[in-house]
């Protein structure tokens, strides 16, 4: 520093924003002398997203601003006339580390600092003849993952792995059965993946493992049934046990009442007996979602269907697996009657043992649809509540994020004759009101993913496009004190359709890993990754 800032006197600085990058996001980290109250000073054409964060420990002061890639903007910092300030530096630097720490003299005179601020990648194509089924995505903390999917010539199930410093691995195939469907993978903190799916030559569900830099084994059959089952879902737990849980039909092939199954893997020893968590023999139980925690705990919800006074009617069930204890009975999540048979319940689970379920629900008297929850708090589901706004318009497809301490956030899409994405929270016991998680960019935006950072940045991706167009995905992130913000695309810019990403999952520091299924125009799916970091 040539000399120190002069009270009175002013600094102009101008920050510039590659043409290339993705995302519009910048922050500045201004340290002073320890101080508490407001700052010593002004920032002016600084567009700030949210309140400036003061820590009077470190004496650092973090702002967040926006700026459109390939622009420059400028900002003027004032030292008011206080001669108790004389003495005062001002160090600036990005949130994420990209540009040196800079001591601002006010001697200095339109410093010039590039912002490389974190931002999607070039997306990654590993599969240009993969099938439509979307790929899906399991990734740890520490930053590495799996991701699976179906190879559409050959059916076989395929695989890759990620590494942050190395990138995806080649592709390899799990299983050349040539009739796989309905996949799914989980992994532990160590990098051991599993993977399950449907094969159906035979109906029968299979699993695979992969010890962290080994290589898969032999597909194992996880049931003897003679009924013909589907929709396998998985729940890895940190020490690498897990739960793989079905729909099975109780007679041969697709006979008879339709019942839900669970097997379980411990780690070391291998897969045991499915056993039966829904099977009353006269109610048709399907399909089923899981969610775990680390410990090995997990939740199992489905619509379960059933037969009275000649009419059929469904509502959602749940059993729940308790390390050393196993499952429970099954139980009753709503009384409502009328769940919707488009898409399957699905269900959140966070480290405390709390979870919250979530379904669509037709509207009395009409096909709309509706969105409801219900938690889990101290052994019992909860009163049954309606997320989305009493309008005259559907909603769809539910996703549950749980952010911790029996808080959550839950995403849908609503139909009001445009689309858009819809989420409400729950904090202290209590849901928000529903509203859009960023202006609409678009038209029928859809199909939404949501996963949490260890910064506690909340990241959504969904699909957007207008009617008999071709759709994209596109993203917005929350952050804490700012609020979502405007929504930009991530896929490749060279397919004619994505329903959004499949796979979405943040490591413990800020960085987040994307995937989804695009139809190329060729004909044939490309499996497409990229990540924001």
């Amino acid at each position: 520093m040539s000399a120190p800032p002069v009270p009175g006197q002013s600094v102009r600085f101008d920050l510039s924003y590659p043409a290339s990058a993705h995302y519009n996001l910048y922050s500045l980290m201004v340290a002073t002398p320890p101080m508490s109250g407001s700052l010593p000073f002004s920032l002016a054409g600084f567009t700030v997203l949210g309140q400036p964060s003061i820590d009077p420990a470190t004496a650092i002061s973090t702002f967040a601003g926006q700026i459109q890639p390939g622009q420059s903007v400028s900002h003027t910092m004032t030292v008011p006339a206080n001669p108790a300030l004389a003495g005062l530096a001002i160090d600036v630097q990005s949130i994420d580390g990209s540009i040196p720490s800079r001591t601002i003299a006010f001697s200095d005179n339109e410093l010039v600092m590039a912002v490389q601020a974190q931002r999607w990648q070039t997306p990654t194509v590993l599969s240009s003849t993969a099938g439509a089924e979307p790929p899906r995505l399991a990734r740890r903390a520490q930053g590495d993952g799996v991701m699976v999917w179906i190879e559409n010539a050959s059916g076989d199930v395929a695989t890759s792995r990620y590494s942050p410093t190395t990138g995806w691995s080649p592709v390899v195939t799990i299983d050349a059965s040539a009739a796989a469907s309905s996949l799914d993978v989980g992994i532990d903190a160590a990098g051991n993946a599993i993977c399950v799916w449907l094969d159906n030559t035979d109906d029968s569900v299979r699993a695979s493992r992969q010890a962290a830099g080994g290589a898969w084994s032999a597909p194992a059959l996880l049931e003897t049934g003679a009924g013909e089952a589907g929709h396998p879902k998985l729940a890895v737990d940190a020490a690498g046990n897990a739960i793989a849980t079905w729909w099975q039909y109780d007679g041969a092939f697709n006979t008879g009442v339709v019942s839900v199954f669970a097997a379980r893997y411990v780690a070391g020893q291998g897969w045991g007996t499915a056993v039966a968590i829904e099977n009353d023999n006269q109610s048709w139980g399907e399909p089923p979602n899981i969610a775990g925690d680390a410990a090995g705990n997990a939740t199992v919800v489905w619509r379960w269907g059933y037969q009275q006074g000649g009419n059929w009617y469904s509502t959602v069930m749940s059993n729940r697996y308790s390390v050393g204890s196993g499952w429970g009975l099954a139980q009753v999540v709503t009384t409502g009657s009328n769940i919707s048979g488009n898409l399957p319940p699905v269900v959140g689970v966070d480290a405390g043992g709390n979870a919250v379920a979530a379904w669509e629900a037709y509207a009395p008297g009409n096909s709309l649809r509706e969105l409801h929850v219900a938690r889990w708090t101290g052994g019992t589901w909860g009163t049954t509540v309606r997320l989305d706004p009493t309008t005259a318009s559907s909603s769809h497809d539910p996703k549950v994020l749980m952010t911790g301490n029996g808080e959550a956030i839950v995403s849908w899409w609503e139909l009001d004759g445009v689309g858009k994405v819809m989420t409400s929270t729950l904090q202290g016991g209590t849901w928000s009101a529903a509203a859009a998680a960023a202006a609409p960019y678009g038209t029928w935006a859809r199909s939404a993913l949501l996963a949490k950072d260890g910064t506690g940045r909340i990241t959504l991706t969904y699909s957007h496009g207008a009617p008999g167009g071709y759709p994209s995905c596109f993203c917005t992130q929350w952050l804490p004190g700012v609020g979502w913000l405007t929504p930009y695309r991530i896929d490749d810019n060279n397919h004619n359709g994505v329903s959004g990403a499949s796979g979405l999952h943040a490591d413990a520091s800020s960085n987040v890993l994307a995937v989804m299924g695009e139809q190329w125009f060729s004909g044939n799916y490309k499996i497409v990754a990229t990540e924001f970091r």
